[in-house]
């Protein structure tokens, strides 16, 4: 396969089991990009964390009940998550005006953290930018 095959396979997979976010730790300013992907197989979500090479976290989700079969959850982190937003951005369909905003708040942050060096203006504008993914991930009807 191709890697733009690959690239555009792994992107379904984003547009329809994943989640492209922004969190903030409670009572903290510390914004962070997120990626997740549920499936229920561990083997395609180890092919995309292989396929992808960002690193990433694959976790065994709680089953909601008996019925529920074991569900699993590739994570990246807000570096992880930028570096695989930008491979992924020319395939997204669904999920690409919240990769765009993603890419958007990776692009405040300095080469090097520091909490103390976050002026006003940018917790505004990070706050700005969740309020924008927060209202493209929200369910139900807009």
């Amino acid at each position: 396969m191709s890697k733009e095959t690959i690239l555009s396979y792994i992107a379904g997979f984003v547009d329809g089991e994943g989640y492209i976010g922004i969190r903030i730790d409670k009572g903290t300013n510390h914004y962070g990009l997120r990626i997740n992907i549920t499936n229920t197989n561990l083997f395609i979500l180890e092919w995309i964390q292989e396929q992808l090479n960002c690193g990433g976290c694959i976790y065994g989700n709680k089953r909601q009940s008996i019925k529920h079969k074991l569900s699993y959850k590739l994570e990246y982190g807000h570096k992880q998550a930028g570096k695989v937003l930008l491979k992924l951005l020319p395939y997204l369909r669904l999920k690409q005006p919240q990769a765009k905003i993603g890419l958007q708040l990776r692009d405040t942050f300095k080469p090097i953290y520091d909490v103390k060096g976050i002026t006003l203006e940018l917790l505004k504008q990070r706050k700005l930018l969740k309020d924008k993914i927060d209202l493209l991930n929200k369910r139900g009807p807009r």
